[in-house]
């Protein structure tokens, strides 16, 4: 079982293929992110809820403090919102295949 966590999200990319990757920090959690279910969070709303691939940046990346995740499911919030701030990720369990 996989440890809970949450991410305040710094920035988000979008890829051609429709990946989407969002960066951002992770006060406590699991060394590495596995698959997961995700909450995505703008301030006391919740918008979304995303299956994610799993962590993205190899451990040794040079930025030990900014973590990455990515999934292939559509996020239909513009990158000027997340921008703004105040957007977080929280962990709402693990893939149910």
């Amino acid at each position: 079982m996989n440890m809970k966590w949450e991410m305040a999200i710094e920035n988000v990319f979008r890829f051609a293929d429709g990946q989407v990757v969002f960066v951002g920090r992770i006060q406590k959690g699991p060394r590495f992110i596995s698959p997961c279910v995700c909450e995505l969070w703008q301030g006391t709303e919740r918008v979304k809820r995303l299956r994610l691939e799993g962590e993205m940046l190899p451990e040794t990346h040079a930025r030990k403090d900014l973590r990455s995740v990515s999934t292939r499911e559509s996020v239909d919030v513009e990158a000027a919102a997340f921008a703004e701030g105040g957007w977080r990720l929280i962990h709402a369990g693990e893939v149910q295949e």
